[in-house]
């Protein structure tokens, strides 16, 4: 995205100092998005605005952007007297600009220079900005900030340690001396439930798993359409990373590092898809009680659909969904890509005919639900053993 004119800027809501698009006019705009309302959130709103404090300049703009509600961000805000402006976006659809196109930041806080022109002139953790880097942007001295000499690439072998606990985890990715490292463990091979029984992810470091390659691809790669070979379906791993870049590359590196950590490699052919947005359209339909049996009720796996007889596609039941995990859902076999961005949490029955595109969205419009579809590209992966 460095270089490219910048996305939309969508607040829905300001909580601290307003700012008007007349505001940033001719402007250079210190902009940090979250992808909610969290502690890492509240960190970085806070280094900003010593920041800002420390480089009074006319010429720039702070603006700090989360997703979600405000409640909980005006309670902790709440007698700090912030002066930077602090707004949310209520439905994401400014993380998805500046993130991965569909589900939003690949990580968080992220924190963007953007230039009088609406030029993206810097991207990346917001900690690594002070006063020397603030003055070369308005100058338009590049690059704004040089982090060659700060992380020193490790040799590949420094990767292969043992399995760590979370706190070692988090510790080495504050080390300036790791650039990035992916580690992979068989399930097998590490049974610590304590470090990465959940999804957990901050800025740049994550721990997830115990998951099915599938699964775990669906989760950080859902832009991907995968094939894997039959006999690592059912096979689980732990996976570890630290990351520090965050352009719209870093998940393409990520997967390849993931394979490679297990001997396996991926070829990529785009091929074409519609990309379709969820939305309510009516909610009485959408709210009709529907009864739903247990025979095709889908385990939290996903399994294939290729199980099931015609009848049963024509009919596919499912059991107690928002919508958010419908369009997922829909993503783990559809040929297209499916997202809901609305903050719309109530689940529900339905009943589908997936047979084919045409077909689902007919039954979806008979739930209250439409989808308006937008032709691009979709990248597949096909997963094989390394030669």
């Amino acid at each position: 995205m460095t270089g490219d004119e910048a996305p939309p800027i969508t607040p829905t809501e300001y909580l601290e100092n307003r700012l008007k698009k007349s505001d940033l006019k001719d402007k250079f705009l210190v902009l940090t998005l979250c992808k909610t309302w969290d502690q890492p959130c509240f960190n970085d709103i806070v280094f900003q605005d010593s920041l800002r404090a420390a480089y009074p300049n006319e010429k720039v703009e702070f603006l700090t952007l989360f997703r979600g509600s405000t409640e909980l961000a005006q309670s902790d805000i709440k007698g700090n007297n912030l002066g930077i402006p602090l707004a949310t976006d209520l439905y994401g659809k400014t993380q998805i600009h500046y993130g991965d196109g569909e589900t939003g930041l690949i990580s968080w806080p992220l924190t963007l220079l953007i230039d009088d022109k609406n030029i993206v002139r810097w991207q990346g953790d917001g900690d690594d900005l002070n006063e020397e880097a603030l003055e070369r942007f308005v100058n338009r001295e590049y690059p704004i900030i040089d982090l060659s000499e700060k992380y020193v690439p490790l040799a590949p072998e420094s990767f292969l340690f043992e399995p760590m606990t979370c706190e070692e985890l988090f510790k080495l990715e504050m080390e300036d001396s790791v650039s990035s490292f992916v580690r992979v463990w068989d399930k097998d091979e590490f049974s610590d439930d304590m470090f990465m029984s959940t999804w957990s992810l901050s800025y740049n470091a994550g721990a997830i798993g115990p998951m099915s390659l599938e699964d775990l691809f669906h989760k950080l790669f859902p832009r991907k359409r995968l094939v894997i070979p039959g006999d690592l379906m059912e096979k689980e791993y732990r996976v570890a990373f630290v990351q520090r870049n965050t352009d719209r590359k870093t998940a393409d590196r990520l997967a390849a590092d993931i394979l490679g950590e297990i001997g396996l490699e991926a070829s990529v052919t785009p091929l074409p898809a519609t990309y379709y947005e969820l939305t309510i359209s009516n909610k009485e339909k959408l709210a009709t009680p529907r009864k739903v049996s247990l025979r095709n009720r889908l385990p939290e796996g996903m399994q294939d659909l290729g199980n099931y007889s015609d009848r049963d596609l024509h009919n596919f039941e499912i059991r107690r969904y928002d919508l958010r995990d419908l369009a997922k859902l829909l993503n783990s076999y559809s040929p297209d890509r499916w997202s809901y961005t609305g903050n719309h949490r109530k689940e529900y029955n339905f009943i589908l005919d997936v047979t084919s595109t045409k077909a689902l969205l007919k039954s979806l419009r008979q739930h209250g639900i439409s989808a308006e579809g937008k032709a691009g590209t979709v990248d597949e992966m096909t997963i094989k053993y390394k030669q």
